[in-house]
């Protein structure tokens, strides 16, 4: 056996002796396990050439660290070479690694007062050990090196060294020329390290392929690297560094062999100059987030293999050239938030090879004509959301029709100008986002019969109802997020809506906080809603009647509920208490009325981050189950710096809420935004020492109530209070509680 792999599984215990049995194995990946002890010493017996232990809970030989090992590329890669590669080594001040290649060996020394790695051949042998050490990965070792000049490896005894990977090393400094002894170089990457500065003598690494420099906090780039002959891939991204892109003088043509170039968010200015034409191999060019201007240069037609082109994020103007025709290799364009403005060029249609497509942001006009794409078989995403200059889609009885094998995985005409909807009803399209137009009329029936279509986002716009639809129809269909808040949609919800097997996310809303915006008058009562729903938003509607047990009785997955503002007059309903993932009840601003009842034998609300019921008519003591219940809220720790969100990544959680006659949306609720909003109602008696308990609470409004008794000594244990409104009551006594407080109202 010359190679035994057991990688990303679940073996525990010490690394097994028989292995040190296997006299011809070349190849040992046991990386992602559960491997703890040393690694056996029995492993320096074998002639391994790949050694990866990667992801484990090992100590070297000598017991003095902890050592995980990764090797660059997989074995077949790198037959008659020997592979050494270390990454997540957590470095004391004083650390040495002793690994044995047969009778060879390395050290690996980083010291106190030590400024560069010493690797060490010790042991015999001339034909083996780290003369022929081909590929060294010390990725993530925390060398903490700081100097004005660092020496990052003494390489005396690396002749034929190829790949040094030194990846997020904490390296800080200039590059001394030791480094120059590696001259067979093929591979560098110094990535997330702060170099300040690359020098002139990396020019001298002539048989470099591929070098990567990203998160350098680089200032200056020697142009004279795109010379070099058999550069391939080039990343110097993410540094910042204020320079002009083409600022090198004349230079022999071509350049070089580069098929991989991103200078991406840096502050290069000036435009694209025609010297791009010596780049002629070039596949990816990646210059987005960056400052620069002018139109693109027609050179560009002479990059006949280039499949990628990122020039997002600029300040680039003019027409959108219209040279595509030139480019048929050409599979993810994007060109969003520039100034290009002009209409969209035919030639775009000869992009056989398109997948996605950005041109989002920018100043394109006329009329929104997506023929030339739809004669793009294989395009997947089309982005022209935020080109207000587009207006009326092309007539359905225009001299074309879309039809064919086109399946968009997202079509994005989201804040344009157009008035209607998009007239494909064959097209099959995975997401379709409309909102911010001017459409009006009705939903149409096809929107729901296109068994592909996923989302669809109808927000803020014009429309006001929906076409018939055929329940049989709707049996196989995927709509999983149906939104249409602040629309002129009248009457009630259509029940085919709440049939939709697949629907998880329904926001029909208004969610306006002006009297300027359109909005939803959606009435009667909340039919039943199916079981998969995961996100129900009908606020500020015209429903009434009652909410009822039967409206939600199946949502048991249900996270989000915001029925506010509309006229439901009902008891409270006792039974959403009981499920079990729940985070955000908004009830506010109806007619509910009578005590707070729960259900859920002491589990009532547990994962609830926010209840807000203010503006009701609700009365009664508060309850005492209520607070002892809510277990999300009690727990101050840290939950993570995310958001509340569902499965579906197109929705976010968002809450509106009012203190002292000042409504606030919400946009995002972090993970440790918790809010209880009571006010407005007709509670009685005193306010619970349990309270208290919910130490993870940001907001508590109990204002507007008929309280009374004194502020509980208790809420001085709410230390991340940032708001609390206990205003128009009937409360009295000092305010005892821990004025630690105070600190962080």
């Amino acid at each position: 056996m010359t190679y035994f792999s057991a990688l990303n599984n679940l073996i525990v215990g010490e690394i097994p002796t028989f292995i040190c049995n296997l006299t011809e194995l070349e190849a040992l990946d046991m990386s992602n396990n559960v491997l703890t002890s040393t690694i056996p010493k029995c492993l320096g017996s074998l002639q391994l050439k790949f050694l990866n232990l990667a992801e484990n809970h090992l100590q070297d030989p000598e017991h003095l660290c902890s050592v995980s090992s990764e090797a660059l590329a997989p074995p077949h890669l790198f037959s008659d070479k020997d592979v050494l590669g270390f990454s997540h080594l957590d470095s004391p001040a004083s650390i040495q690694v002793h690994i044995r290649f047969g009778p060879s060996s390395i050290n690996i020394v980083s010291c106190d007062g030590v400024r560069h790695i010493k690797l060490i051949r010790s042991g015999s042998g001339s034909n083996g050990g780290l003369s022929s050490l081909q590929h060294l990965a010390l990725d993530e070792i925390a060398i903490s090196m700081s100097s004005k000049s660092v020496s990052v490896i003494k390489s005396s005894s690396l002749p034929g060294l190829q790949t040094l990977s030194l990846e997020s090393c904490n390296i800080s400094g200039i590059l001394d020329e030791s480094i120059l002894q590696l001259l067979s170089l093929a591979y560098m990457n110094l990535s997330r390290n702060e170099l300040f500065y690359i020098p002139e003598f990396f020019q001298n690494f002539t048989s470099l392929r591929v070098l990567k420099l990203a998160y350098c906090s680089i200032r200056s780039f020697p142009s004279g690297i795109f010379l070099l002959p058999e550069l391939e891939i080039l990343d110097v991204s993410r540094n910042d560094y204020p320079q002009k892109l083409f600022h090198q003088p004349h230079y022999p043509e071509p350049w070089g062999q580069l098929l991989k170039w991103d200078d991406s968010i840096n502050q290069l200015t000036g435009g694209i100059s025609a010297a791009i034409v010596n780049l002629p191999s070039l596949t990816e060019l990646h210059l987005s987030s960056n400052m620069l201007t002018g139109s693109i240069p027609s050179s560009l037609l002479n990059l006949l293999s280039l499949v990628v082109l990122v020039l997002a994020n600029n300040r680039f103007n003019g027409s959108l050239p219209n040279f595509f025709n030139q480019l048929p290799k050409l599979t993810y364009l994007q060109l969003d938030n520039n100034c290009f403005s002009g209409i969209i060029p035919s030639s775009i249609s000869t992009l056989s090879a398109l997948l996605v497509a950005h041109l989002s942001s920018n100043s394109i006009n006329g009329t929104m004509d997506l023929s030339p794409f739809m004669s793009l078989q294989i395009l997947e995403f089309l982005d022209l959301s935020n080109n207000r200059g587009l207006t009326e889609l092309v007539p359905s009885n225009s001299s074309y029709s879309y039809v064919g094998s086109v399946q968009f995985l997202a079509l994005n005409l989201s804040s344009c100008n157009i008035d209607s909807f998009p007239p494909f009803p064959q097209v099959n399209l995975g997401t379709l986002d409309l909102s911010n137009n001017r459409v009006r009329g009705k939903v149409p029936s096809w929107s729901w019969r296109n068994f592909y279509l996923e989302s669809l986002l109808l927000n803020h716009n014009n429309i006001d109802g929906f076409e018939a639809v055929n329940g049989s129809s709707l049996q196989n269909s995927q709509i999983a997020y149906f939104s249409a808040l602040n629309n002129l949609i009248v009457g009630e919800i259509p029940t085919f809506i709440c049939n939709l097997t697949e629907l998880e996310a329904l926001d029909m809303s208004n969610n306006g906080l002006t009297s300027t915006i359109p909005k939803n008058h959606l009435q009667g009562q909340v039919p039943p809603m199916n079981s998969t729903l995961e996100l129900v938003s009908l606020d500020n509607n015209l429903m009434s009647g009652k909410i009822g047990p039967r409206a939600f009785h199946n949502c048991i997955n249900l996270g989000l509920l915001d029925l506010g503002n509309n006229q439901f007059n009902d008891t409270f309903p006792s039974s959403l208490s009981s499920f079990p993932n729940l985070k955000v009840l908004v009830l506010r601003a109806n007619h509910l009325h009578g005590a707070i009842t729960l259900s859920g034998s002491g589990e009532a609300f547990s994962s609830l981050h926010i209840l807000d019921i203010s503006g009701n008519h609700l009365s009664g003591s508060l309850p005492q189950e209520l607070f002892t219940s809510l277990k999300d809220m009690m727990v101050n720790e840290s939950k993570g710096n995310g958001y509340l969100s569902s499965r579906i990544g197109y929705y976010t959680f968002s809450v509106v809420q009012t203190f002292k006659g000042t409504t606030v949306l919400i946009p995002e609720i972090s993970n440790i935004m918790f809010i209880i909003n009571l006010s407005s109602n007709m509670f009685y008696d005193r306010i619970l020492d349990e309270i208290g308990m919910l130490e993870a609470l940001i907001l508590l409004n109990i204002s507007n109530n008929n309280l009374s008794g004194t502020i509980p000594v208790s809420l001085g244990n709410v230390q991340q209070m940032e708001a609390l409104d206990l205003s128009n009551n009937h409360l009295c006594g000092g305010v005892r509680w821990n004025s630690l407080i105070l600190h962080f109202l």
